[in-house]
């Protein structure tokens, strides 16, 4: 990866033009996931980003309600000051998004999209 990009076996984070992209690599556990959340807010506060897009296209999941709620909850925790925009299989997003419900509930902006052109358009529009 290019110097303004970071790289660990759980996640890579690239910064775009105006947001940051974190792609979420490996298989899903809800502590794993709640660490990647963590690096990627962590990453966009120090370089005084905003805007979020999570790129789950990689990651092998198979989640469970519980576990929606429990990312919904961290992810609205850890990120409420971001815009959130998630990229996923559409496998794994649930058909009511509960997770994102979730974190909406929470405060969090976030929406989940299984393009990345929606995903981005979404994210670079104004709140």
């Amino acid at each position: 990866m290019h110097p303004a990009g970071e790289t660990s076996d759980d996640v890579e984070i690239e910064e775009r033009d105006g947001f940051l992209e974190a792609r979420f690599l490996g298989r899903f556990a809800v502590d794993r996931f709640n660490r990647q959340v963590d690096a990627a807010a962590l990453a966009c506060r120090q370089r005084k980003l905003s805007l979020l897009l999570i790129d789950v296209t990689r990651l092998q999941a198979d989640l469970s309600t519980l576990d929606r709620f429990d990312i919904g909850s961290h992810g609205a925790r850890v990120a409420s000051d971001l815009k959130v925009a998630i990229f996923s299989a559409p496998e794994l997003i649930d058909p009511k998004k509960f997770g994102v419900l979730v974190a909406r509930n929470r405060g969090l902006t976030v929406d989940i999209f299984t393009g990345l052109k929606a995903a981005v358009d979404w994210l670079l529009a104004p709140r």
